[in-house]
């Protein structure tokens, strides 16, 4: 099971972002394409009309490609998404960030079983992940590689999730 840190914090750019936005989704993966992170983005985008203060915090690892984490960052730019997506690299305490979340999103299209899906479920985050090989019980399944679906899931997650967030319209 994770555990906090014994003084858990997140990067003050974290928590100035996590504070100004809700729902707050949070993301990891690597800057390459087997993460699908940029449906990811685009399911944000998607969002953003039922959920104007929408947040995604995109954990990035040490792994990944600069080319592709350039087209991240175009990516946000051309789905104007500048105030809705924070990108981090440092972030020492992951269960905090899950702790201030308020759903997890595993956009991955090639996957095992995922560390990050397994603490979001053991803190009782609602998770959204991609319908790979391997997911446990009590995940929100979408089609890998579908912002659409990934779109009307998390909508989904975040509607049940104990109605705390009034949507504009609804995803459908």
């Amino acid at each position: 099971p994770p555990l906090a840190a014994s003084s858990p914090s997140l990067p003050q750019t974290v928590e100035n972002f996590v504070s100004s936005h809700s729902p707050v989704v949070c993301s990891t993966g690597a800057a390459c394409t087997e993460y699908g992170l940029k449906s990811a983005l685009e399911a944000v985008a998607m969002l953003r009309t039922d959920y104007p203060r929408i947040g995604l915090v995109l954990v990035l690892t040490r792994y990944g490609e600069a080319p592709y984490e350039r087209e991240l960052f175009a990516a946000i730019e051309s789905l104007k998404l500048g105030e809705h997506v924070i990108v981090e690299r440092e972030v020492p305490d992951f269960i905090s960030l899950l702790k201030r979340s308020d759903v997890l999103l595993r956009a991955a299209l090639v996957d095992g079983d995922s560390v990050s899906v397994r603490e979001g479920l053991f803190l009782g985050l609602p998770t959204v992940a991609s319908d790979t090989s391997f997911r446990p019980g009590g995940v929100i399944l979408f089609r890998k590689g579908d912002s659409v679906d990934m779109a009307r899931k998390l909508g989904q997650a975040l509607t049940t999730e104990k109605g705390r967030f009034a949507s504009v319209g609804g995803v459908r």
